[in-house]
C-alpha cells in the first residue's frame, strides 16, 4: 500500500511525499525552522511542524550536497590545483570526487574501535598522499593469460610471452631507449615538483565589519545590515603589471614584501607565478 502526504511550510510553496506502508509515519517528528529577517535587520525564526516522514526524508536527502561540500569546501583541490587547461580542470574535480568517496568508503569500512574510525577529510588527505608518495607497489604488470591487450590506432603490438598461469609484461612496462627510465625521472623532477607543490594559494582568515542595504523580503523596504567580509589586499602580480586587483587569496611559500603582511595573488596570475618559480628553480639547478 502507498501513502501520499502533502506538506506546507511556505505560502509559496507545496510538497507533496509518497512512501510505503511501514516506511515511516504522519506522527509528528522533528519541527522546520524557518528563519527570516524583520524589517529592522534582526534574525527572527519559528518552528513549523511536519509530519515525521518528512522530517526522515530532509535528514537524509542532502548527503549528496554534503560531500559535494567536502570537497569544494574542505578539500578545495580547484583552489591548489589551478589551470587553464579544461582538461585538466575537469580531471581535478573527478580526482577530488574519487578522495571524497575514498574518504567515507574507509571510515565505513573500520572497526567502531579504530583510531581513523572518525578521521577528518584532510587527515585521510594526508595519509593517502604519503602512500602515494611511497609507493612501494612494482612497476611491473602482472597480465593473466584470458587477458586480451588490445593496443590503440597506431601503437606498434608487442609480443608477450602469456604463462599458463600469470606472467610479467616487462616488454610493456620496460622504457624504450629514447624515453627516460621512471628513476631518472623522479630524479631530476622530484625536488621541483615538490618546490612547486609548496606554493598554493590559500584563503586569507581575516575578516572586517561592512554596513551593506537589502530589500527586506517580508516587507519590501530596504534595511541596513552589518555583515563580515574577508579582508582583500592588491594582487603582486597585477601590481607589478601596474593593474590594481583586490584578492584575498595569498601564496603561503613566497616571502612577502616588507610593506605587505603576505603575498597576495590572484588565480589569474597564479600559473604565470608558477612558471616564474618554476624558472628560478630550474636556474638554481
Amino acid at each position: 500500500r502507498l501513502f501520499a502526504v502533502g506538506y506546507k511550510y511556505s505560502k509559496r510553496k507545496n510538497l507533496c511525499f509518497l512512501f510505503n506502508e511501514g516506511a515511516s509515519s504522519t506522527e509528528p517528528g522533528t519541527p522546520y525552522v524557518a528563519k527570516w529577517m524583520d524589517e529592522n535587520g534582526n534574525r527572527r525564526m519559528r518552528e513549523v511542524p511536519r509530519p515525521e516522514c518528512c522530517a526522515t526524508y530532509f535528514q537524509h536527502s542532502n548527503v549528496i550536497d554534503v560531500l559535494n561540500q567536502q570537497r569544494q569546501k574542505e578539500l578545495r583541490l580547484e583552489k591548489f590545483w589551478v589551470t587553464t587547461d579544461g582538461f585538466f580542470r575537469l580531471f581535478t574535480t573527478v580526482f577530488g570526487i574519487c578522495v571524497v568517496d575514498c574518504w567515507n568508503g574507509y571510515r565505513f569500512h573500520l572497526d567502531s574501535g579504530h583510531r581513523h574510525k572518525n578521521c577528518e577529510l584532510m587527515e585521510y588527505v594526508n595519509m593517502l598522499a604519503m602512500d602515494l608518495i611511497h609507493n612501494d607497489e612494482s612497476d611491473e604488470l602482472e597480465v593473466a593469460d584470458e587477458t586480451i591487450c588490445i593496443p590503440a590506432a597506431g601503437v606498434p603490438v608487442r609480443e608477450v610471452n602469456i604463462s599458463s598461469t600469470s606472467t610479467v609484461a616487462s616488454e610493456l612496462t620496460s622504457p624504450s631507449p629514447s624515453h627516460p627510465s621512471k628513476s631518472d625521472l623522479i630524479s631530476k623532477d622530484a625536488k621541483k615538483m615538490i618546490e612547486l607543490a609548496k606554493h598554493q594559494l590559500h584563503l586569507v582568515d581575516a575578516y572586517t565589519e561592512v554596513t551593506r542595504k537589502r530589500k527586506s523580503g517580508r516587507t519590501g523596504r530596504e534595511v541596513t545590515v552589518q555583515a563580515k567580509r574577508r579582508k582583500r589586499f592588491n594582487c603582486r602580480e597585477c601590481l607589478g603589471m601596474g593593474v590594481e586587483k583586490k584578492v584575498s587569496f595569498y601564496c603561503n611559500e613566497c616571502e612577502p614584501p616588507s610593506s605587505c603582511m603576505k603575498y597576495w595573488l590572484c588565480h589569474d596570475c597564479m600559473p604565470m607565478h608558477c612558471k616564474r618559480i618554476s624558472d628560478e628553480i630550474d636556474a638554481k639547478h
